[in-house]
């Protein structure tokens, strides 16, 4: 959370309040003021600006909830963004989706690598051209294998 911004998902004004996301559901539908964004997808998290919200959450407290006790969860929601922000911006903390992305551009890079060894190995004169075809047959039945098709597959 930006310094003055006030926007939480669904899922931290749950841990914010004290209640489950269903819950926070629950009083979206009855008309909680605050919500920015609906959601509405996967990837696209509801989004609700506390500033609206908090007022009229405190308001309909459980006789239990005092006003420091909302002010503290409030609080601790802030402090739990910016350590996050701060693990980011050291390089503790990457995206999913960067981590996949560079995953996936890797696993591809050493497939090609490993497609072309055995022409590569034919260029060096390191096996003979008689050789290639079953050279050809190792790296595919090895990435195969990776891929999780084994060696009985009949790729």
């Amino acid at each position: 959370m930006a310094a003055g911004s006030s926007i939480v998902t669904r899922a931290e004004l749950a841990r914010l309040i004290g209640r489950t996301p269903d819950q926070v559901s629950k009083l979206i539908q009855e008309q909680m003021p605050g919500v920015v964004e609906t959601g509405g997808g996967r990837g696209r998290p509801t989004r609700i600006d506390l500033a609206h919200a908090l007022p009229w959450l405190l308001a309909r407290r459980d006789a239990t909830g005092t006003l420091d006790e909302e002010r503290t969860r409030y609080f601790r929601v802030q402090a739990d963004r910016v350590e996050q922000d701060v693990r980011a911006r050291a390089g503790e903390l990457v995206e999913a989706a960067a981590v996949e992305q560079r995953w996936a551009g890797m696993v591809a890079a050493a497939r090609e690598r490993l497609l072309s060894l055995p022409s590569t190995a034919l260029q060096r004169r390191l096996i003979a051209p008689e050789h290639e075809d079953a050279l050809i047959d190792l790296v595919d039945e090895a990435l195969a294998e990776l891929a999780g098709r084994g060696t009985d597959a009949g790729a």
